[in-house]
């Protein structure tokens, strides 16, 4: 008998020491599943940003661009160009006297809506 409640002893004495054994490698887990899920929402919030700070970059630019080409239009700066370098041709430029005939009647009405 004595051998027999000695084995109940050894096996009684690894089965509490397994399932301690078990409940700590369980927290570990849990822990380490907290942080990992944590860790993705972080990384996901990143991406997220990177996503929106990108998409507006492009818009921004457009806007620019069109900003640009409302205010001074290709046609208007050529125009310009061409009656200025047409009128230098004695070199003696009065842009002071002359500079509203020159101006393209779009220009015009856009630095109008500019003028406070």
């Amino acid at each position: 008998h004595v051998s027999e409640f000695l084995q109940k002893i050894v096996i009684r004495d690894k089965y509490e020491k397994n399932l301690e054994t078990i409940k700590e490698l369980e927290e570990l887990i849990q822990k380490i599943t907290f942080q990992a899920k944590r860790k993705e929402r972080f990384l996901l919030a990143e991406i997220e940003r990177e996503r929106r700070k990108n998409a507006c970059q492009p818009q921004i630019l457009d806007d620019l661009q069109h900003s640009q080409n409302e205010l001074l239009p290709s046609y208007t700066l050529t125009t310009t160009r061409d009656v200025v370098l047409n009128r230098t041709e004695s070199y003696d430029c009065h842009v002071g006297t002359n500079y509203g005939m020159w101006m393209d009647t779009e220009l015009q009405k856009e630095i109008a809506k500019w003028d406070c």
